[in-house]
């Protein structure tokens, strides 16, 4: 006996993708924002080792030269060894000369230096930081 096959119409499934655009709608747009708002910041520290005591090659690498004018005092230190002398602040009278001295005095000692970090505090006034 001979079987016949009956051609049953087989129609395809249609998706409903509605959901799924409703959810690539709303997630590719957040995902964009917290991108860009979450950046990260790399920031170099350079530390002492644990056997390392302020040893005459981290001076001969160069330095690292800071000038922190605050309300009270002008301080001048250098990153890695620390505090090269602070210069007090008064109505009165300013200490730039002892500022440009003690300036003088690092660069004679480093003549290839060419750089210095100032730092002030927020409410420092423009003419100030000139």
């Amino acid at each position: 006996m001979r079987y016949r096959r009956k051609h049953q119409s087989l129609e395809a499934a249609e998706l409903n993708i509605t959901a799924f655009m409703n959810l690539m709608v709303i997630l590719i747009p957040f995902l964009l924002i917290t991108a860009i708002l979450s950046r990260m910041t790399v920031l170099e520290l350079n530390l002492p080792g644990a056997d390392a005591e302020g040893s005459s090659d981290e001076v001969a690498e160069g330095l690292q030269l800071q000038v922190v004018v605050t309300r009270k005092a002008i301080v001048i230190r250098e990153t890695r060894l620390g505090l090269i002398r602070k210069l007090d602040r008064n109505d009165s009278e300013e200490p730039w000369d002892g500022l440009r001295g003690t300036l003088l005095e690092i660069k004679s000692k480093f003549p290839r230096e060419t750089s210095v970090a100032l730092l002030l505090e927020p409410d420092a006034s423009y003419d100030l930081m000139m």
